[in-house]
């Protein structure tokens, strides 16, 4: 627990991915479950690792796979302001975060534009 809120400190982000020891994704930590596991002052608490926490929050949110289209998770992005991008065997790749999936977006959209105005 003392590892995981060092880390959680020194992240830029309030959560860290967790992962197997084979690199498999297995869900995301948040800088929230860390901190009331440490309230919880216990010799158990002081020994939880981060699949232990993962596994007493029941939280395991969505993911897409590299080949998937944005659209499947934009629609997550009202539950969350991130998704992890896993490629094969789960092993997670990346974050998408929701200001990703507008710049893809708008970019899209002035390519299309700019292409429908020069056949014009």
């Amino acid at each position: 627990l003392t590892e995981l809120q060092q880390r959680m400190q020194k992240s830029k982000y309030p959560f860290l991915p967790v992962v197997d020891q084979n690199n498999k994704y297995m869900g995301i930590i948040t800088a929230d479950i860390v901190e009331h596991a440490a309230s919880d002052l216990t010799s158990t608490a002081l020994s939880l690792d981060a699949k232990d926490l993962l596994f007493r929050s029941g939280s395991r949110p969505n993911f897409v796979h590299v080949d998937d289209y944005l659209d499947v998770a934009s629609d997550w992005h009202e539950e969350t302001p991130l998704v992890p991008v896993l490629a094969t065997g789960d092993k997670i790749v990346g974050l998408l975060f929701v200001h990703n999936i507008r710049i893809a977006y708008d970019r899209e959209v002035a390519n299309r534009f700019l292409l429908k105005r020069k056949q014009d």
